[in-house]
């Protein structure tokens, strides 16, 4: 048994679909059932949340794996709370609850975010990379850096857990364009008046849910974080 969180999220529709081919049951932990539509047959889903430690603990009844990939993403300043909350204390009430249910691996969704934005840094960032306080950092990016320490922490625990840290990840978006990624497709096709310099990194959400089915099966590899990026564009 496989437990998803943000299952919902438009990374967690590719993390589905790749988990098909492990003929294993696969259970979402959603706040709000009446959102979804329709899933698979090996899909169950339990209601529940992050921050609700009892929930938590129902769904992870008979789990082996826990691909934790719920998360909050916002730049407005009215959401940072709830934010760092689930972001942070969610992924400890996750943690908590895998040490004690004994799951054989877990999988963490963290972010390039979490590397920080070394003020003079010069080269590319990578796994490597030390969280350096810095103007420039995101909330985001430090909810998901501390998130990050408490993945470490469970390691120290006992815990078998990985991170992966995708950069913007682009995909079909099941057809919904007015949110997330797909979104700057769809600003694109209108015309935009100016464009910003620099770039960012990208990578597909097949390639991601791919990795993470990887790092499932991965017997050798824990307290690692990966990568995912597959070119820097302008």
């Amino acid at each position: 048994m496989i437990l998803l969180t943000g299952g919902t999220g438009f990374l967690g529709k590719y993390i589905i679909d790749e988990l098909e081919s492990r003929g294993e049951q696969v259970r979402l932990l959603v706040r709000n059932p009446d959102t979804i539509k329709e899933l698979p047959s090996y899909v169950e889903v339990m209601q529940g949340d992050v921050l609700d430690v009892l929930s938590i603990e129902r769904a992870m009844e008979d789990v082996d794996y826990v691909i934790h990939s719920a998360a909050v993403l916002s730049f407005w300043k009215k959401r940072h709370n709830e934010m760092r909350r689930i972001n942070i204390e969610g992924t400890a009430n996750m943690v908590n609850v895998a040490l004690e249910k004994d799951v054989k691996k877990f999988v963490h969704v963290s972010s390039i975010s979490a590397l920080g934005r070394p003020m003079n840094s010069n080269g590319p960032l990578d796994e490597k990379t030390k969280w350096v306080k810095s103007k420039i950092n995101t909330v985001y990016g430090r909810s998901k850096y501390l998130a990050e320490l408490e993945i470490y922490r469970g390691v120290e625990e006992g815990l078998k857990a990985v991170m992966i840290n995708p950069g913007i990840i682009i995909g079909s978006g099941n057809g919904r364009w007015n949110t997330g990624s797909p979104k700057i497709f769809k600003i694109i096709y209108e015309g935009l008046r100016f464009y910003n310099s620099g770039s960012s990194c990208f990578v597909s959400g097949r390639d991601c849910a791919r990795a993470i089915h990887l790092l499932l099966d991965s017997k050798h590899i824990s307290g690692e974080r990966h990568v995912m990026a597959s070119e820097n564009l302008s």
